[in-house]
C-alpha cells in the first residue's frame, strides 16, 4: 500500500514529529477492533464487561498491553502487510520489528489520573524504539488541525520515537479509544525503563533485561 507524502506532510512529520493519515480503517473495522481489544482486557481482568472503564488506569494499561497476542483481528492488523507497508513508506524504514501494542483507554473515573507524559522511546522498555502508529478506534470530537489524539475514528497518526505522548490530553478526551503500535529496529534490546510503569511486562514471555528481541515473539513485520 503506497502512500505519497507531499512536501508539506513531510515537513509536518519532521517538525511536529507526527503525521495524521486517514481514514485508514472504516468505522466498522474500527468498531470491530475496539470490541476485540475490550474483550481481551475483560478476559485478562476477569471482570464484568460493564465495569471495564471503571477499572483503575494502571490496571487498564496493564490489561491493554500486547492485545494483539490474544485477538485474531488485532493480530491481523498489527503484523499484517497493509499497515506494515504503509508504516515503512511513511517512515522510510527498510526494517520494522514489532515491539508491542498498547490499548489506550482512560478510566471513566476522572479522579484517577493517567501517567506522566513521556516521549515514545521512554514509554516502552526497548533500546531501539524507532517509531509508532496511533490508530483511533473511537473518536468523539475531531481535534482542530494536526493532533496526536485526533478524535477521528479510523484515522492513523504516525509518530517518531522522540514524539511526546500527551496522556494528559487523552484524559481530557473522555470516552475516546486508541491503539498504539510500536516498532523497533531490527536489533533491539529489552531494557529496564524506569519511565515505563509496565517495564517488566515482557518477562512473562521469557525475556530478561538485556535480551535481544527475537523473531518468534516480536516478528519483523517489514523488510
Amino acid at each position: 500500500m503506497k502512500y505519497a507524502i507531499g512536501n508539506e506532510q513531510r515537513f509536518s512529520l519532521e517538525t511536529q514529529r507526527f503525521l495524521e493519515v486517514g481514514p485508514f480503517l472504516s468505522e466498522d473495522q474500527a468498531n470491530h477492533l475496539l470490541a476485540e481489544a475490550e474483550s481481551v482486557c475483560v478476559e485478562r481482568l476477569k471482570i464484568n464487561p460493564k465495569d471495564l472503564y471503571w477499572t483503575p488506569n494502571f490496571q487498564l494499561l496493564e490489561a491493554g498491553r500486547d492485545v494483539w497476542r490474544k485477538g485474531e483481528s488485532l493480530k491481523s492488523l498489527v503484523i499484517g502487510r497493509k499497515l506494515s507497508e504503509l508504516s515503512a513508506d511513511v517512515f522510510e524504514r527498510k526494517y520494522l520489528r514489532l515491539g508491542m501494542d498498547q490499548f489506550l483507554a482512560p478510566s471513566d473515573n476522572k479522579c484517577d489520573q493517567l501517567f506522566e507524559n513521556q516521549t515514545l522511546d521512554k514509554f516502552f522498555p526497548f533500546q531501539g524504539t524507532t517509531c509508532a502508529v496511533l490508530i483511533c478506534l473511537k473518536g468523539l470530537e475531531p481535534a482542530e488541525g494536526q493532533a496526536l489524539f485526533c478524535g477521528r475514528t479510523g484515522h492513523a497518526v504516525f509518530l517518531m520515537s522522540d514524539c511526546v505522548i500527551p496522556l494528559d490530553l487523552l484524559q481530557q478526551r473522555h470516552g475516546e479509544r486508541y491503539l498504539l503500535i510500536v516498532y523497533t529496529a531490527e536489533n533491539t534490546v529489552y531494557i529496564h525503563q524506569e519511565t515505563d510503569p509496565l517495564t517488566y511486562s515482557l518477562k512473562y514471555l521469557g525475556y530478561n533485561f538485556g535480551d535481544r528481541l527475537n523473531d518468534k515473539l516480536n516478528p519483523i513485520v517489514w523488510r
